[in-house]
């Protein structure tokens, strides 16, 4: 069971997410909403919330990721080595 949970996951987590059909890929408002959160329109959010909250206390043991649609952003913390372990909703 354990081996095809594990498959699962890793066939749906393999194809490339559709990002332009996802209401934060619309330019002005991802500047809008990146600019109001770092004061930048070109930083990414998750790095400046990273670097003014938890720089010190990386890897974070576990995080849970709610929302996360094709999880995008976990894989990029994951290759930032922000968590080792990332929770999230399994998709049936």
């Amino acid at each position: 069971m354990y081996d095809l949970s594990m498959r699962r996951v890793s066939q749906h987590w393999s194809r490339p997410p559709d990002l332009g059909r996802t209401f934060f890929s619309f330019p002005p408002l991802r500047a809008y909403v990146r600019f109001r959160i770092t004061g930048q329109s070109e930083e990414w959010e998750y790095a400046f919330l990273i670097r003014q909250l938890l720089v010190d206390r990386l890897p974070v043991p576990q995080a849970l990721s709610i929302f996360c649609g094709h999880g995008e952003n976990e894989i990029r913390l994951a290759k930032l080595g922000v968590f080792r372990r990332c929770l999230g909703p399994v998709q049936k």
